[in-house]
């Protein structure tokens, strides 16, 4: 897929589903700010277009600067995010469907489908962050005994999740 500025505005051209199938987790996303596309700066806006193989995830993020809206244009998605008090919201979306991510809220996509999806996301800034949840726990030198105690689990767990997760060391 590519993402190119043009005379009319920005084109988001062709899908990368090809490139879904050797994602760990097999979700691409290409997003268009301000740094692909000028024509964003100042406009407090960011475009997203999510290409989903069959069984493809966004993990658990968050935008802490942004709420965020997708909308399904092929396949069916199943979408949700976590309010503040706890609560999951989630739905199954096919073509057409919207969904809103509240800004600063845990949020993920899932392809639930027996086809490639996409979706195509805006963001209500043009810095809007991006915090996936297992990075930000697995990646830093956290002490085991923190991540211990925060989960319920036991140290072999702890190792186990960090050798597991794409891109360890």
């Amino acid at each position: 897929m590519i993402a190119y500025p043009c005379e009319t505005g920005l084109v988001i051209s062709g899908a990368d589903v090809e490139n879904t199938t050797i994602a760990p987790t097999g979700a691409v996303v290409n997003i268009a700010g301000p740094e692909v596309w000028p024509g964003l700066n100042t406009q407090g806006l960011t475009q997203a277009r999510l290409d989903y193989a069959i069984g493809g995830l966004v993990p658990l993020h968050t935008h802490p600067r942004g709420s965020e809206t997708s909308l399904v244009m092929k396949g069916t998605i199943y979408m949700g995010f976590i309010s503040d008090d706890n609560i999951l919201y989630a739905s199954t979306l096919v073509c057409g469907d919207v969904m809103l991510f509240p800004k600063a809220l845990r949020h993920f996509q899932l392809n639930v489908g027996n086809e490639t999806a996409i979706s195509f996301n805006s963001l209500t800034s043009q810095s809007p962050g991006l915090l996936f949840d297992a990075t930000q726990i697995l990646r830093p030198n956290i002490s085991v005994a923190v991540i211990e105690k925060s989960f319920g689990i036991d140290a072999a767990t702890v190792k186990l999740l960090r050798d597991s997760f794409p891109g360890h060391p």
